[in-house]
């Protein structure tokens, strides 16, 4: 708490006193889940199930942003609308017999980053935390036995950041990293069941400065 208070005055503080300008974003981002499984229980005894990661499509993200900027100091915060597609493998054991299919999750989100940076002629660097809020999701493993969505109402995680800015053109390159591990929204039976990697992202945006 101690912490965000001291983030707030100081955003304050330069936005009072700062230029301030703002545009538009545009960006693909791609997301590494590493090659995690989980066991899932059935009905059966003898039959089995495991969900694993096989990878993640490039993702698009759409939004804006404004810069209180201060000799070389800035402040940055973004509002992005994101879509990410999830892809897994299932394999699945009855009667002895395995089948092995692929499914996938669909999840869009408002991304909030509030990055903190210095610029040096036209190249920037900047670091900060950014929460995603779900919007909305579609999965394919909702008709499997058991399953069940729980999302947390946020998620929160960090940016670090590399940028250029040419006149009214502003270019982006970010890794981003989560505080939580990916597969926490998912349940069997009542029981959740975390991936053991936490979800990491490469981030390239383009922006258009009013």
């Amino acid at each position: 708490m101690k912490i965000q208070l001291s983030c707030l005055l100081m955003f304050i503080c330069i936005a009072l006193s700062a230029q301030t300008s703002g545009g538009v974003l545009f960006g693909v981002n791609t997301t590494d889940l590493g090659t995690s499984q989980i066991k899932v229980p059935t009905a059966q005894i003898k039959d089995s199930l495991k969900i694993s990661l096989v990878d993640a499509d490039y993702g698009f993200h759409l939004g804006g942003y404004l810069r209180f900027r201060r000799n070389s100091f800035y402040i940055q915060p973004e509002v992005l609308l994101n879509s990410t597609k999830i892809n897994y493998k299932l394999s699945s054991t009855k009667s002895f017999t395995t089948l092995d299919t692929l499914r996938s999750e669909r999840f869009f989100n408002i991304d909030i980053p509030l990055m903190v940076g210095v610029k040096f002629s036209i190249i920037r660097l900047s670091a900060g935390p950014v929460m995603h809020v779900l919007l909305n999701n579609s999965s394919e493993l909702k008709d499997l036995e058991g399953f069940e969505s729980k999302y947390k109402g946020a998620n929160y995680g960090y940016q670090l950041g590399l940028g250029f800015d040419f006149s009214k053109i502003c270019i982006d390159l970010r890794h981003e990293g989560n505080f939580t591990k990916y597969g926490e929204h998912v349940t069997f039976f009542g029981e959740t069941f975390k991936f053991s990697n936490k979800a990491s992202r490469l981030i390239a945006t383009i922006g258009y400065k009013f």
